[in-house]
């Protein structure tokens, strides 16, 4: 027997300052979180007949949170994040952390560590259950008009 589980996971979100402090940033998130899983089954025993079933869905959740900003030069930051929200799934919620890097003014990328959990079941009973964990990269754009100092 062959499982396999493929899946894919973009979160875009909107920003508002909140707190403009020198020592600490807070700002209000909110945004979509696009999902796509796809799960197939395969059998193969030694003489045929070969089995296998998969399915594929893809749905939407909105999600709000906030981050929180900790500047600790004019290029490095470091960022707490959470969100949670809901909308294709039950629910689903995250929170991180991350070291930010600021190649140009509008441009960042960063490495840190996210959890995510997700709370999925439709009505053709599929369900997705789980959390992920690990290691996480991120590319950051600010839209807009920039301070000196982020």
């Amino acid at each position: 027997a062959k499982a396999t589980v493929k899946e894919g996971v973009f979160t875009q979100k909107v920003n508002y300052l909140v707190v403009n402090g020198k020592m600490v940033k807070i700002r209000a998130t909110a945004g979509v979180r696009g999902w796509y899983v796809s799960e197939n089954l395969q059998l193969q025993p030694p003489t045929p007949p070969n089995f296998s079933v998969g399915t594929s869905q893809g749905w939407a959740d909105v999600v709000g949170g906030a981050n929180i900003v900790v500047p600790l030069s004019p290029k490095i930051a470091v960022f707490i994040t959470g969100d949670a929200g809901a909308g294709g799934a039950n629910v689903d919620y995250q929170i991180a952390t991350f070291a930010n890097y600021q190649i140009k003014p509008k441009w960042g990328i960063g490495i840190g560590y996210r959890y995510l959990d997700i709370n999925y079941r439709n009505t053709n009973q599929n369900v997705l259950d789980l959390h992920e964990s690990g290691i996480a990269l991120t590319l950051l754009y600010k839209y807009g008009k920039q301070p000196p100092v982020q």
